[in-house]
């Protein structure tokens, strides 16, 4: 479990990040249909910011401003890249479903759908893997072992809960 090095809390936290509070208050300004649509948008995992964005984690953690900041590049850098190859990755699995369904191709060129595929997805976590690394790197050693702490107790509830990402 150790060499999950704490990526899926990281993930999580990334992905499910806290709202910053300017955002809370725009949304008080508009209209239902707006407010149900960005809803729906976060909840897809688009508008959503990094645990560096939320405000008790940069208070626990003692987030310097040029920490933000280098964090939010990092993580900007990894998603410009992340999210064509996702769609790359959905966009060829749904290939594949379509191939499995019409059973067109022989299994030489199936398997190789399947490797392209693969590899593709390979990649992607590669640079999630890094880019993950990558923000542990701007965190100082107390603020790691904060962080650590933070990711081990997620990781509890989530066994104790019957979470089966681990």
């Amino acid at each position: 479990m150790s060499r999950h090095f704490g990526w899926a809390f990281a993930t999580s936290l990334i992905i499910g990040g806290a709202v910053l509070s300017a955002d809370l208050v725009s949304q008080q300004t508009e209209s239902a249909p707006q407010q149900q649509q960005q809803q729906q948008d976060k909840s897809n995992g688009r508008g959503l910011r990094g645990f560096w964005h939320d405000s008790g984690i940069v208070a626990h953690l003692a987030l310097t401003e040029d920490q933000v900041t280098r964090l939010d590049r990092i993580y900007t850098k990894y998603a410009e890249k992340a999210v064509p190859l996702r769609k790359e990755v959905q966009d060829l699995e749904k290939s594949l479903d379509e191939s499995v369904r019409t059973q067109k191709l022989d299994v030489t060129a199936f398997a190789a759908e399947v490797d392209r595929i693969e590899n593709k997805r390979a990649e992607l976590n590669k640079m999630r893997a890094v880019m993950l690394y990558r923000l542990r790197l701007v965190l100082n050693t107390e603020q790691n072992n904060k962080f650590q702490a933070m990711v081990d107790k997620r990781d509890a509830e989530r066994r104790r809960d019957g979470d089966r990402r681990h």
